[in-house]
């Protein structure tokens, strides 16, 4: 996973550890350095590792230049609580005679520091580090060489730093040299050595000779103890990280094989942390957190109490921290990495604590949804669990591994371990409506999305005006006919070289979004990088003609149709590069992203119109046939609604007559891109002739709406709607009347489209007396 270098975010500044602000300024922590080491650093030091445990403690360790050449490392403790001048006292305890101190009681705060490798929790770092400390580790720890006549030589082997973390553990890449003085003969082996707390060596030391024993399962081999230093010494393993190779599902299925050999084994190990365990450590640290002032806090502990003990009770063997970067492949079989938590325990633990940590590297951009969820389906057949009852599992993983970012106090910690708590809570919550629409004939429909630990599953449900309910969680149950081929990436290469020789095949397909029976949208991924976009229409429903690109300066880009599938009703386009409009309202360029789009329109409007066309009345039935649509299912507003429509239908009378253009036919936010190369329009499938009023105010209506679900600030939601206005031009009097009239109109379907939704009745009541508001200004 992408590790964000480590920093200081000013929210995260925990008023019950005082001295901690101190330590994250680089002045602080370069004179914390200076005085641990007892000479200059060169530069501001680097922060290579952050732990901070919310209310009780930081710890920081930082790396920095020495003037006379080389790096030095000093890590540094502060506390809530005054425990840093016994921890100095117990270091100055251990010097020995003639030695530097190494470590120092610091003017901050509660503070104290220690230089590498002099560690107040690894005792045995500095004696493995010691001259000829190495040499003497690996002849204690292997009885059996030295039985055979082998002596370890200092000279000849090599100690690399891999990992550091202050008073847990440190890892080290050993290449040892070995002599049998009888023959002079040499050897030459590759171990890890892992130097660990006083309790905890010899444990890990059984944990790896203990599953040495256990068939099918793969783990380094121990080479053996040093209780001296507190050294576990391990064999190098062959093989790939699984995450080198995130798009082969079968490094997966390996994986799943792998801890599920591990789960069945029979041999005798300590306990590891229990779920109840797990629960209680993370009510202490978010309950901590939320007297900090986090607000996402409350709602992770109230996730903690639905989970309660509901995360089984069986016993089996357990890696007890497995995550995909604890595997290594090696010819189709799985190894199993860093045992330190392994012990008796929950298996579902395992599995969540993997599933959680695949929704984390999708979130730092390690992996793409669909290789995580591929991923994630393939681990858990050849393990042999089904998704069903993993939920709360894996939302214990996510909120414990969420809160990494900020146990590392990198910047923006608080919005990424809020979004992380947020992706918890929906997977426990139900299905979530993310669409409601009504078709021309009053046919309502409703797309769901539940979120699972291998990913987001749709389900759709139609509504017929005659009451009858149908829903399916295939894309292609109910058309069109074409869907099915679109989303297999074979079918469609084969399509896409018999219509654009030379292209390149595809390899994955994403939906992007289906309205059932009438249209799909898909996006297809090239092997060569490269995305198309495929729109499926039921067969001899394709759009016909297509808008001519405009020309001029600020002129809106239009995606190129590529080619055609007349018979599955596939209309290929070019898939235009940019951000969405709907997600940069809230940013600081909204303003010049709107009147730039609004500029853009006017150009647009000046183009050759297509034949079809659009006009007051037609938009009034458009909404009349959606109103009665939410009449039918008892949908809040209907009295006001049908008020506004009768409004809308004498005032239309009396509208002046407008000067007709090109129109988009369905314009709002969400069809507008915005790239380095301008502005962009998508999805012109209803582009005509008609009143430009049209376009302007459904744009216009659209922002109503956000303000009114309260994505946009009033304020903001003002300065967007003069800004589109600015941007379109003076049009007169006549056309702000009739924008008025189109507001009015657009704004009293969206009140039918949120009527269907269940419990919209405040939103449903605002948009109609935005609607009210329109019409008043229309009348004068």
């Amino acid at each position: 996973m992408k590790r964000p270098s480590a920093g200081s975010d000013p929210a995260r500044l925990d008023p019950a550890i005082p001295g901690l602000a101190a330590l994250l300024d680089p002045v602080g922590r370069r004179r914390a350095m200076e005085k641990a080491l007892g000479s200059e650093v060169l530069g501001s030091p680097q922060v290579e590792y952050a732990r901070y445990k919310p209310g009780v403690s930081a710890l920081f360790l930082w790396k920095a230049g020495r003037p006379e050449g080389g790096d030095a490392r000093v890590y540094a403790k502060v506390y809530a609580e005054d425990r840093a001048t016994a921890e100095a006292g117990r270091a100055a305890a251990r010097r020995r005679e003639g030695e530097p101190a190494r470590f120092a009681l610091l003017e901050i705060p509660r503070a104290v520091a220690y230089a590498f490798p002099l560690d107040a929790g690894l005792p045995g770092l500095r004696r493995l580090l010691a001259p000829d400390g190495l040499k003497r580790a690996l002849a204690r720890s292997r009885p059996d060489r030295k039985g055979a006549g082998w002596r370890a030589k200092a000279r000849g082997s090599a100690l690399e730093l891999v990992r550091y973390k202050p008073e847990n553990r440190a890892v080290f890449r050993i290449e040892a040299r070995w002599r049998r003085d009888a023959d002079g003969a040499h050897e030459r082996e590759t171990l890890y050595g892992r130097t660990l707390p006083e309790a905890k060596g010899a444990a890990v030391a059984g944990i790896h000779g203990a599953l040495a024993c256990a068939a099918d399962v793969t783990v380094p081999r121990l080479a053996g103890f040093d209780s001296g230093t507190r050294t576990v010494f391990v064999g190098a393993l062959p093989g790939t990280p699984l995450l080198e190779s995130p798009a082969d599902p079968g490094g997966f299925r390996s994986a799943g094989a792998a801890l599920a050999a591990l789960h069945r084994c029979d041999v005798p190990l300590p306990a590891a942390e229990s779920g109840a365990g797990r629960i209680g450590r993370l009510r202490r640290e978010y309950a901590a957190l939320e007297r900090v002032g986090e607000p996402w806090a409350g709602h992770a502990l109230r996730l903690l109490d639905r989970i309660g003990g509901n995360v089984g009770t069986s016993i089996a063997v357990v890696h007890g921290d497995f995550h995909a970067e604890q595997v290594l492949l090696d010819g189709g079989k799985a190894a199993l990495l860093d045992l330190d938590g392994a012990g008796a325990g929950n298996p579902l633990l395992d599995l969540g604590s993997f599933l959680g940590h695949l929704r984390l590297l999708v979130r730092s951009g390690d992996l793409t949804e669909e290789q995580a969820g591929s991923g994630a389906e393939a681990f858990l057949a050849a393990y042999g669990a089904r998704v069903e009852g993993l939920e709360t599992v894996t939302v214990l993983a996510l909120l414990d591994l969420g809160l990494s970012p900020l146990r590392r106090l990198e910047e923006g910690a608080t919005e990424r371990v809020g979004d992380v708590v947020e992706e918890a809570r929906a997977l426990l919550e139900g299905p979530a409506l993310v669409r409601a629409g009504i078709r021309g004939d009053g046919t309502i429909e409703y797309e769901f999305e539940r979120r699972t630990p291998v990913g987001a599953l749709r389900r759709w449900e139609i509504l017929a005006p005659a009451g009858e309910r149908i829903a399916h969680t295939d894309p292609a149950s109910f058309g069109p006919e074409g869907i099915r081929t679109a989303l297999d990436p074979g079918a469609l290469s084969a399509i896409l070289r018999a219509r654009l020789p030379g292209g390149s095949g595809v390899v994955r397909t994403d939906l992007l979004s289906l309205r059932p029976g009438r249209r799909g949208v898909v996006r297809a991924r090239l092997a060569d990088g490269a995305t198309l976009v495929v729109k499926v229409y039921a067969p001899g429903h394709g759009r016909g003609d297509w808008p001519r690109v405009s020309t001029g300066t600020g002129a809106p880009r239009l995606p190129r149709r590529l080619a055609d599938e007349p018979d599955l009703g596939l209309v290929f386009f070019e898939d235009l590069e940019g951000e969405n409009l709907s997600r940069r309202l809230g940013k600081r360029d909204a303003e010049a992203d709107v009147r730039a789009t609004a500029r853009a329109l006017r150009i647009f409007q000046g183009g050759p119109p297509p034949a079809r066309r659009k006009d007051l009345a037609g938009e009034l039935a458009i909404a009349a046939r959606r109103h009665e649509a939410a009449c039918r299912v008892g949908g809040p507003g209907s009295e006001e609604r049908a008020d506004a429509l009768e409004r809308l239908r004498l005032l239309a009378g009396e509208a002046p007559a407008p000067s007709p253009g090109r129109l988009h036919g369905d314009f709002y936010e969400a069809q507008v891109l915005v790239g380095p190369s301008g502005i962009a329009f998508l999805d012109l499938d209803l582009s005509c002739e008609g009143d430009p009023a049209l376009d302007v105010g459904n744009f216009l209506a659209h922002l109503e709406l956000r303000e009114a679900q309260g994505n946009l600030e009033p304020p903001r939601a003002e300065r967007l709607r003069a800004s589109f206005l600015d941007g379109y031009g003076p049009g007169g009097p006549d056309l702000e009347e009739r924008v008025s009239l189109f507001r009015a109109v657009s704004l009293a379907r969206l009140s039918a489209l949120q009527a269907i939704r269940p419990g919209s009745g405040p939103l449903v009541h605002e948009i109609l007396r935005r609607c009210r508001e329109s019409l008043a200004c229309a009348r004068r």
